[in-house]
């Protein structure tokens, strides 16, 4: 069965499968757990980041996130990865609060790696960084660092995890299904109108069937 996530999400999955081994209970309740406890540290990263730059909120902030219903569910219940692609991006607030640059873009590439939906995450930081470098030396030494260390963590990530490319995950990527009910349905629209296809043919639904067989 092939994995929708990244290869850090294939690896902490992969942990505690081979922990719960072949009992089901135990593995269900080592992902509910692991995203509740990521959920937590997302909270005390809130918590310490707001205390640095608002702390009259900082209570405020951290309510607002554990009181959400849609994070009781998908960590408690579901035991989504959402909450571990967070905490990362969260971990890279609390590192560039404190000056730590390119751990907090390491931190980033982190998240993606778990969900790829926050991809573009690194490259914004790194743009925002470099904009406010006073001088050219600093900011090809930080984006010299930041790229190289970028890169030896994927390739150590996606050694450590065997991605192959050629997974019936990565192909479906093209599949036109791959994009309904998703904002890349909305981006998909509006460049097939601008290519010039036809207004009726766009507002179709991506799901046709040439005929259907009964047996």
């Amino acid at each position: 069965i092939s994995s929708w996530y990244g290869p850090v999400w294939t690896l902490i999955s992969a942990a505690l499968a081979w922990i719960g081994r072949d009992n089901l209970g135990w593995t269900v309740l080592l992902f509910r757990a692991t995203a509740s406890a990521a959920a937590l540290a997302t909270a005390g990263l809130i918590l310490a980041c707001l205390r640095r730059t608002a702390p009259e909120r900082a209570a405020q902030g951290v309510v607002f996130f554990l009181w959400n219903p849609l994070l009781l569910l998908e960590t408690g219940l579901s035991g989504h990865n959402d909450p571990i692609m967070l905490g990362f991006v969260l971990l890279a607030v609390w590192l560039h609060l404190r000056g730590w640059r390119v751990p907090a873009i390491l931190c980033l590439v982190l998240s993606a790696l778990v969900k790829f939906l926050t991809g573009f995450l690194a490259p914004l930081y790194g743009l925002m960084i470099l904009r406010q470098l006073p001088d050219w030396r600093r900011r090809l030494s930080f984006a010299a660092a930041s790229a190289v260390s970028s890169l030896v963590l994927c390739v150590a990530v996606f050694m450590a995890a065997r991605i192959d490319a050629d997974l019936p995950a990565a192909r479906s990527a093209t599949a036109p299904d791959f994009y309904s009910n998703n904002f890349h349905e909305l981006i998909f629209k509006r460049l097939r109108r601008w290519l010039g296809e036809d207004e009726d043919a766009v507002r179709e639904s991506i799901y046709f069937e040439i005929g259907r067989a009964h047996v």
